[in-house]
């Protein structure tokens, strides 16, 4: 454990390194991808007024701590008619109707979004950080997903290696595992699942050229010896988040807690949903960038080991990946 952590602090540190060049760059790399990933919200927003049957949580505190002692009244039953409360009773239900079929419409849209275009620019934007340790790193680089001729291929690769890794947490979706002895293991299979496959991208954004399945496979093998080191530098990077949303947390909790204080939850809302997400984004290209930093070191044993070929990952430019004399090697 005291060897991943030292690593991935060195992982860390070499990730920032090679981003300093770099910023001007990713991280407007990475606001377009966080808004494209937004896209369908952002087209769906307005359509319902019943956020209440879209799970939107501050629905409850809203109704509860603001309208309470106003709508007491107005909510009664008592005064009205039957047409008028038969009138309520079907405008409810015809709200509800709208909002799923918003909600199901939106999810559609969403996963069509994320596939066909966020996942193939996320290639592009780790083949930049692959890129910026070697300073040749420029804007165009966030679209190779969509101009290197892959493009069906980069999409099986991210689709069957997020199939693999949350088949687990589809099982615990079901509700037919309850029980916490089962659904523990089952997370952290998830977990394990996904850092065996946390090179999957990282390998479409070095040569998109690898068959998609060699590429899981490639990803599965090299991950072996550095997927501690992976986790280790994913919950460093995460805490200023974690951090962040904590304070937010009981923030929010404390002003509705004292008797409708809505300053102080209004401030614990606008953090949570403002700060925390701010903070993950200057946090990710280091993240990132770091795992990037181990994936060169995996790769390199990979290739000392047999498991990646001479003919994969060719690139006459490249000496680091070329010969085995270059790179900066640290233990995983």
């Amino acid at each position: 454990m005291n060897d991943a952590i030292r690593a991935a602090w060195g992982y860390i540190g070499q990730g920032i390194c090679n981003l300093r060049g770099a910023k001007r760059l990713v991280y407007p790399a990475c606001i377009l991808v966080a808004l494209v990933s937004l896209l369908p919200a952002i087209l769906m927003f307005g359509l319902t007024r019943d956020t209440e049957y879209l799970g939107v949580s501050r629905t409850y505190w809203v109704n509860r701590y603001w309208n309470s002692d106003s709508t007491t009244e107005a909510n009664s039953d008592e005064f009205k008619s039957e047409g008028q409360i038969l009138g309520e009773k079907l405008a409810k239900q015809r709200a509800k109707s709208r909002a799923i079929v918003v909600a199901s419409v939106s999810g559609v849209i969403d996963v069509f979004n994320k596939v066909l275009m966020v996942n193939v620019l996320n290639v592009g934007l780790y083949s930049m950080y692959l890129k910026s340790a070697k300073g040749d790193v420029k804007f165009k680089m966030l679209f190779t997903g969509f101009t290197n001729g892959r493009y069906v291929n980069t999409i099986l690769a991210l689709i069957v290696s997020s199939v693999i890794a949350s088949l687990p947490a589809f099982i615990m979706d079901l509700n037919l595992l309850l029980n916490m002895f089962i659904g523990v293991p089952l997370a952290i299979l998830t977990l394990v699942l996904t850092l065996y496959l946390n090179f999957v991208i990282y390998i479409l954004a070095d040569d998109p050229s690898i068959h998609f399945l060699r590429v899981i496979k490639i990803s599965w093998q090299a991950s072996e010896g550095y997927k501690l080191t992976m986790l280790v530098i994913t919950l460093i990077g995460s805490l200023p988040s974690l951090v962040c949303f904590t304070i937010a947390f009981f923030t929010e909790m404390s002003g509705i807690i004292d008797h409708k204080n809505m300053s102080m939850a209004f401030l614990g809302f606008f953090m949570q949903a403002i700060l925390t997400p701010i903070m993950g984004l200057i946090m990710r290209p280091v993240i990132d960038s770091a795992i990037g930093c181990a994936y060169e070191d995996a790769k390199y044993s990979a290739r000392n080991m047999g498991i990646i070929s001479p003919y994969e990952f060719y690139d006459p430019e490249d000496q680091i990946d070329n010969f085995d004399d270059g790179g900066m090697k640290i233990y995983g």
